[in-house]
């Protein structure tokens, strides 16, 4: 067998190709026949055994198991994937792109028509939230031997040996396109798209060197210092082709590179936030990863900026991102410039292997909206239909399945392989809208709550109120159940709104309303007692869940790393059960929300406290007599802003958002502590006077409208 399998290597290596092998069958006989290979490549000295990758709990093989990340911006000549213990497919994405050409996948896996049912196993095992299917393995297993990749005929060797000079010629336009944004007009950032393999992180090393010669300084930003290596490796390189004697001059540690005054340095993007020292150029990579709002920041503070990002891969990138940063660099800089990588330079642009993952895990299914570029003048809601799915119905439908997931590239800022694993498996309700025959819009639920709990584990149920357990595929059950200890949240029935997905063209008319709605009839045709979701806060998402009825309940107290915003779960009774359930969580959350973020004003904006304040402003909504009549006094100039603050603090927090919208800046002053200074700089205020008079007029116009009700004595 290896003597074939090496002469297909071979013929793969001169084509600029990877192969793969599946070894499917029981364990013992899987580990006696990949025992059996590795024993003939060690006797040949085969150069596949030079760099092994080996992905998997328990290893009888001798190979050291890859660490998370240590792998990134590295090269393998063998991938081993334990596919008995090791399903987290985001990294066997990550482990198989460090292949090179004529480099080896070897898949150990059980027999095809078992997976699934052992998968399954598995998963239940683990109360991961995906115990209901094993649909994902059951597509793999009937890919697999379809794909040429994985074929056991020898192809026939190339006329012309595949190879590749490095920089690749794409690389080499990129880091002509990095020198120019770091030499020209300032205000035109660049964007550096890729898909996985095109050594973009590599091209903005070289494009640093070549910078930091002529005495420039950079910064090089990313998520992890690890998926950067690459690019100070080829900083080195690029050092060391100009001139060794260079070379000897760097100052060399592991985050930054220095040659006289110029210098590369690595920052973590908050680092970067927190000190924006004075530099030439700020390279971001991965910038997918980042939240837009710090991407923003950046952008906005630096005046040369180049953002690189995977397009399609398992780092969570897709077009969420590029829509929105593309949105954002439109309306501001619309001299922005954008650089493409389509060569990969570990292996071929025919490789069979790059072709079978993207079939596996659908890693271009965004690629489909690429063209759309008509936004839609009018859709009439009326006409669009709606079909409720579960997990199974969905997988068997492989057309719709590959549009949905292409959907959720598309509207979602990341969204990952393991992402579609989720989709296809966990208990979950799916609602679909079609517009004139075409999907235009996605909700996907999922199942929470367990009813049987206190019967069969009050254990459990008291560890959970205590937050000292956290069952996985119960994100909100658990998170309320903690924060009010209440076990009701997680003994009834729920269903949480994961991801609501409309496309690009189709947004604004109200699909999104429909697909709730429509999940709202399933539900309670399942027996849900109330809809939740959670997602990372803006006033603009919020206005729409407001909108269509739902109540905030709960705001985290960490900002995401994705979003850069706190979470909010809100949620919706559907019968009287949850109605009243809910009334009482909302009572304490508005109640607690003013002191909430006085010492963590950081966390959220005014706009998005005052819509969340707001949003039950009618059960807070009378003041007492003395509130009202010194909001009164203060803003006839009786009484000064220090004597009234308490006062105009709960006037602020009994009112609907309407009548502090354009006026977010108050509530930074009072509920959010924001120093007078910067409220006087932002709002370009000529002095504390002026901003005293402004907020004497608000209150008046308040006094006037809103407070002039029956006083609660």
């Amino acid at each position: 067998m290896s003597k074939q399998l090496l002469e297909q290597l071979a013929v793969d290596r001169q084509q600029g190709h990877r192969r793969g092998l599946m070894i499917s069958d029981d364990l013992v006989a899987v580990q006696s026949r990949f025992s059996d290979l590795l024993n003939q490549l060690n006797a040949q000295n085969s150069e596949l055994l030079s760099r092994v990758l080996f992905l998997g709990a328990d290893n009888p093989f001798g190979f050291k198991p890859a660490q998370r990340g240590s792998y990134l911006g590295s090269e393998s000549t063998m991938v081993v994937i334990d596919g008995w213990q090791h399903t987290a497919f985001n990294e066997w994405l990550a482990v198989i792109d460090t292949l090179k050409a004529g480099g080896l996948l070897v898949l150990l896996c059980p027999k095809l028509d078992q997976w699934p049912a052992l998968y399954q196993q598995q998963a239940r095992a683990a109360n991961d939230g995906s115990d209901s299917h094993a649909n994902f393995i059951h597509r793999l297993a009937q890919l697999l031997p379809s794909l040429d990749a994985f074929s056991t005929g020898l192809p026939e060797p190339s006329a012309s040996p595949w190879q590749i000079n490095l920089p690749s010629e794409d690389q080499q336009k990129c880091v002509d396109a990095v020198l120019r944004c770091s030499r020209g007009r300032t205000g035109r950032p660049l964007v550096i798209r890729a898909d996985r393999g095109r050594g973009k992180t590599s091209a903005l090393g070289i494009a640093a060197a070549k910078l930091v010669l002529v005495g420039k300084k950079i910064v090089l930003c990313s998520l992890h210092r690890a998926s950067v290596q690459a690019a100070f490796q080829r900083f080195d390189d690029t050092l060391a082709a100009v001139d060794k004697a260079k070379l000897e001059k760097l100052s060399v540690s592991p985050d930054r590179r220095q040659w006289g005054e110029a210098y590369l340095q690595f920052y973590s993007p908050q680092g970067l936030l927190d000190e924006l020292p004075e530099v030439d150029l700020i390279l971001i990579d991965e910038a997918a990863m980042l939240p837009i709002s710090s991407l923003e920041k950046l952008i906005r503070h630096y005046p040369r900026v180049v953002l690189s990002s995977t397009v399609f891969g398992y780092e969570g990138s897709g077009r969420g991102f590029d829509i929105r940063l593309s949105a954002f660099l439109n309306a501001h800089y619309p001299q922005w410039r954008r650089q493409y990588l389509k060569q990969p330079i570990r292996w071929s642009e025919t490789d069979p292997l790059e072709a079978a993952l993207n079939s596996l895990f659908l890693l271009d299914a965004g690629r489909q909206f690429d063209n759309e570029v008509e936004q839609e003048n009018s859709l009439a809601v009326d006409d669009v239909q709606i079909e409720v799915l579960n997990a199974a119905e969905l997988s068997a439908n492989q057309t719709l399945l590959k549009q949905v997931f292409a959907l959720l590239v598309e509207a979602h800022y990341q969204t990952t392989p393991q992402d579609l694993v989720q989709l296809m498996d966990a208990r979950q309700v799916l609602v679909v809208a079609h517009y004139r025959q075409k999907l235009v819009g996605v909700c996907q639920a999922f199942f929470e709550g367990e009813p049987d709990l206190a019967q069969r584990d009050p254990e459990l149920l008291s560890a959970l109120i205590r937050g000292q357990r956290r069952p996985k595929g119960n994100l909100v059950a658990q998170r309320l159940c903690n924060q009010f200890a209440e076990d009701r949240f997680f003994t009834l029935p729920s269903l949480r709104v994961s991801r609501i997905a409309v496309a690009a063209n189709y947004r604004r008319f109200g699909v999104g309303g429909v697909l709730l709605r429509a999940l709202e009839n399933a539900a309670k045709s399942v027996g849900a007692s109330f809809l939740s979701s959670s997602f990372a806060v803006t006033a603009e998402v919020l206005r729409f869940w407001l909108k269509q009825g739902f109540t905030p309940l709960y705001c985290g107290e960490r900002r995401d790393t994705s979003s850069g915003s706190c979470s909010v779960i809100v949620a919706k009774a559907l019968d009287a059960d949850s109605q009243s359930l809910l009334n009482f969580a909302a009572r304490q959350f508005c109640a607690n929300l003013p002191m909430q973020f006085i010492a963590n004003a950081e966390l959220i904006s005014g706009e998005v406290l005052g819509l969340l304040i707001g949003s039950s402003a009618d059960d807070a909504g009378i003041l007492c007599e003395h509130d009202i009549q010194n909001a009164r006094r203060f803003s006839l100039g009786e009484i000064s802003l220090f004597q009234a603050r308490p006062n105009l603090c709960r006037a602020l927090c009994a009112l609907p958002f309407q009548h502090v919208c354009g006026w977010e800046w108050v509530i930074e002053l009072f509920l959010l502590n924001k120093p007078v200074a910067q409220l006087i700089a932002e709002q370009k205020f000529k002095g504390v006077a002026e901003l005293q008079q402004a907020l004497q007029a608000f209150f008046a116009t308040l006094v006037g409208q809103e407070f002039n009700k029956e006083p609660q004595e």
